[in-house]
C-alpha cells in the first residue's frame, strides 16, 4: 500500500490535475484511515474533473460515516447525476434516506437499484426494512422472500419476515421462521423469545413455556440479567 500511495504521489509531482491519480490516492488514505488527506484527494479530483463520479461518491461515504446525511445525500446524488445506471450509488443513497427516516426517498432508490441488479440481497433487505417501518407489511414479506430466495438461511431475514408474520397475527407462519432460525443456531435468544410469544398467542402454552425457559437459561448462561418484557423483539 505504502508503494502505491508513492507511485500515485510520483505521478501526481507530474501531472496535478490527474483525477484517477487524486481519487486512487485519496482510497489509499481513506483505507490507511487518514480521512482528512483522502477528502482532500477526492475534493481536488471533482475539482479539476466535474465528472469525477467515483470522487463523489467517495467523498458521500465518508460524510456519510461521519453522520452528516444532508451533506452525504447531496453528494450521492452528485455521483448518481454524472452515473444513473450505478446500483451501487443508488443503493448508498437509499441507505443513507434510510438513517435519515425518509423511507419514501429510500424505497425509490432500492427500486431503482433493483431495476438495475435483481438479485441485490441488500436492496431487498433494506427495501423490506422501510417497508416494515411504514407498516407495509406484504410489501416488506414480499422482499423478504426474495431476498431468502437468494440466502435462505439468513438468520436475520428469517427473523425479520417472522416479525411481520406476527404483526399481521400470522403466527403459525411466524413460528416456522423462528424454527428455521433455531434449527441453525438453537440459542438464538432473539428468534427463542418471539416463537414464544407466537406459541402463546396460539394457544400452545407449554410450548411458549419452552421458549421462555429456554431464553431464561441462555441468559444466565451469558451472564445477562433475565426478565425481559414478553412483547415482540423487533
Amino acid at each position: 500500500m505504502d508503494e502505491a500511495l508513492e507511485h500515485y504521489t510520483a505521478c501526481l509531482n507530474i501531472q496535478r490535475t490527474s483525477s484517477s491519480a487524486l481519487h486512487n490516492r485519496g482510497a489509499i488514505y481513506e483505507k490507511q484511515g487518514k480521512i482528512p488527506e483522502a477528502t482532500a484527494d477526492f475534493e481536488l479530483a471533482c475539482k479539476v474533473d466535474e465528472h469525477a463520479h467515483s470522487s463523489f461518491h467517495a467523498l458521500a461515504v465518508i460524510a456519510d460515516g461521519e453522520k452528516n446525511h444532508e451533506k452525504a445525500l447531496e453528494l450521492f446524488s452528485c455521483a448518481i447525476a454524472i452515473d444513473n445506471r450505478n446500483s451501487v450509488y443508488l443503493h448508498n443513497r437509499g441507505f443513507c434516506h434510510r438513517s435519515a427516516s425518509r423511507f419514501h426517498s429510500a424505497i425509490e432508490d432500492f427500486t431503482s437499484c433493483l431495476e438495475i441488479d435483481p438479485n441485490s440481497f441488500s436492496a431487498l433487505t433494506n427495501r423490506a426494512y422501510c417497508w416494515r417501518k411504514m407498516s407495509e407489511f406484504d410489501r416488506a414479506i414480499a422482499d423478504y422472500t426474495s431476498a431468502l430466495k437468494l440466502d435462505p438461511r439468513h438468520a436475520k431475514t428469517l427473523n425479520n419476515r417472522a416479525y411481520c408474520f406476527a404483526k399481521q397475527e400470522r403466527f403459525s407462519s411466524a413460528v416456522e421462521d423462528y424454527s428455521a432460525v433455531l434449527a441453525e443456531d438453537p440459542t438464538n435468544v432473539h428468534a427463542l423469545h418471539n416463537r414464544g410469544i407466537s406459541y402463546d398467542r396460539l394457544n400452545m402454552t407449554e410450548r411458549a413455556a419452552a421458549d421462555f425457559r429456554e431464553v431464561e437459561r441462555e441468559q444466565r448462561a451469558r451472564r445477562s440479567a433475565p426478565g425481559e418484557s414478553q412483547g415482540f423483539i423487533s
